[in-house]
């Protein structure tokens, strides 16, 4: 975000900076949500308690990052 702030031109309205701002925050939060799910995902691999058959139903096909973001 910083680096768009930086990157625009002094001309630009205060509608469009913010516009800027907002996709590059979302596009580090998609990001770092995304790499939580994986270490979530690797841990649950791992996990001797996944294969119950209690559990072994976890929905793998769930909502996608955007969705829950959004």
């Amino acid at each position: 975000a910083l680096k768009r702030w930086r990157a625009f031109p002094l001309d630009c309205t205060p509608g469009e900076l913010l516009d800027t701002l907002v996709e590059s925050l979302s596009a580090l939060l998609l990001c770092a949500v995304a790499a939580a799910d994986e270490r979530v995902d690797e841990t649950w691999r791992r996990e001797p308690a996944a294969e119950a058959p209690e559990l072994a139903a976890r929905d793998s096909a769930s909502e996608s990052v955007e969705h829950r973001i959004g």
